[in-house]
């Protein structure tokens, strides 16, 4: 029996494991350290890839790339973003581009960021709506790449954590069927720092965490960084639940080992 998992495999037993806790929405955070050998962007179009093959409706929210950058490596995992656009599966929400053809460009700058970031929320609460009009009974995922972008731009912790907790309470309340809203941050390993303070209070609210690390050892070819992934679930009390994994970059997937067994890694 093989001991490695897929991250697909590992988020579902992450989703699933307990059938008597039910919530009609998740909130997931992808965090790690700024860090140039490793970052948890790989876990953003894993994510997109497996909500789509789940089928449900996705909003793809970039801070971070342009669309071509997800449709290309969306391909490796064996998803055309560019189709899933066309017939209405993903919504991409572009926050970096000055493209105003595209409806669905909010572009954040230094000019008016506030502003623009009002934009996005009210972008969100109008899909939000619409789908709860069209596909009440399709489940819906947002996927947010990269929140820590927000902050960097001057934008306060406070303006973005109630976009983050605002949309939350908007799926909450509109869709009762699944739905999950899944966000990527990073930090300085600074708890004190505006992006480590952030990363700290959605880190607290989130239902599943899932957390990019390099080794301490450094680079080897055989394991390129480890993942921790930790869920809470918080009725009758809080439980949490952890696993920690050894993982390497593969070009069309990464594969996850059980701390240890990897040859040159302890």
């Amino acid at each position: 029996m093989s001991i490695s998992r897929t991250i697909e495999e590992l988020y579902s037993s992450l989703l699933f494991q307990d059938k008597g806790y039910i919530t009609s929405n998740k909130l997931v955070l992808l965090e790690s350290p700024y860090c140039f050998s490793i970052d948890a962007g790989f876990l953003i179009h894993h994510l997109t890839a497996f909500y789509l093959k789940s089928n449900h409706k996705v909003v793809l929210v970039s801070f971070l790339n342009c669309f071509q950058h997800y449709n290309t490596i969306g391909l490796k995992l064996g998803i055309n973003l560019a189709s899933s656009r066309i017939e209405g599966n993903l919504t991409f929400i572009d926050c970096i581009s000055q493209n105003k053809e595209d409806s669905t460009v909010c572009p954040l700058t230094n000019e008016a960021n506030e502003c623009s970031l009002s934009n996005i929320s009210n972008c969100l609460q109008k899909l939000i709506n619409k789908h709860q009009d069209s596909h009440h009974n399709i489940p819906l995922t947002i996927l947010i790449d990269d929140l820590s972008s927000t902050v960097l731009l001057g934008i306060s912790q406070i303006q973005v954590l109630d976009l983050i907790f605002s949309v939350r309470a908007l799926l909450q309340a509109k869709l009762s069927i699944e739905s999950s809203l899944c966000v990527l941050a990073t930090s300085n390993g600074d708890f004190e720092s505006t992006e480590g303070r952030l990363v700290n209070h959605l880190s607290n609210e989130s239902d599943i965490i899932l957390t990019v690390e390099g080794l301490p050892s450094g680079f080897s070819k055989e394991v390129h960084g480890k993942l921790i992934a930790r869920s809470k679930r918080p009725s009758p009390v809080i439980v949490c639940y952890r696993e920690d994994w050894h993982f390497k970059l593969e070009d069309r997937g990464v594969k996850l080992f059980p701390i240890g067994t990897a040859s040159g890694i302890l």
